[in-house]
């Protein structure tokens, strides 16, 4: 969860950094689907903090923002597959 939350905040930092948007996709930053929509779900609160306050503020509190959300997301995932024990017998 926090490896989740962490990149979720890096990169919501990132794109909030005036001219380090360079038209990296999803996959490219090394997210999921699901971490990219946490971090657009993010962005315009964070982006009116970062104005305010400051990007290394901007970035805590989409680290704060980000942890429940990516526990939801995470547990809606469900188990691994290495979860259940590794290969069937």
């Amino acid at each position: 969860m926090e490896e989740c939350a962490d990149s979720v905040a890096y990169w919501v930092r990132y794109l909030l950094t005036p001219g380090s948007d360079t038209g990296l996709d999803y996959q490219e930053m090394g997210l999921s689907s699901g971490e990219n929509d946490i971090v657009r779900a993010l962005l315009p609160a964070t982006a009116a903090t970062a104005k305010r306050q400051g990007l290394s503020l901007a970035q805590a509190d989409a680290l704060t923002q980000a942890r429940p959300r990516c526990r939801a997301y995470l547990l809606a995932l469900g188990p691994s597959p290495s979860a259940a024990g590794g290969w069937p017998q």
